[in-house]
């Protein structure tokens, strides 16, 4: 995961480019690699941000997550899903 965020409150990430490892990835197996990882967190902004060649998917948001706001989101080129809500 390039952002892991765990058990955290109030975070804001805005105007940035994530650019994973896709194309250098050395195993054809696996889910992880994930551009932003969102678990058991609140009051999250994700916005304008490009999220391209992950690995695994562009967000994930799962655990006990509340409160989480994306806006203006582009994602190319990722091996899983763009977004994975569970």
């Amino acid at each position: 995961n390039i952002f892991y965020l765990d058990n955290v409150e109030n975070v804001y990430i805005c105007n940035g480019i994530i650019l994973g490892e896709r194309d250098n990835h050395l195993s054809s197996y696996g889910d992880h690699g994930t551009g932003i990882n969102v678990n058991n967190s609140n009051n999250i902004v994700l916005e304008n941000l490009e999220i391209n060649k992950c690995w695994g998917d562009g967000i994930y948001v799962g655990g006990n997550s509340n409160t989480i706001y994306i806006s203006f989101l582009f994602c190319h080129k990722n091996i899983e899903k763009v977004f994975d809500l569970c």
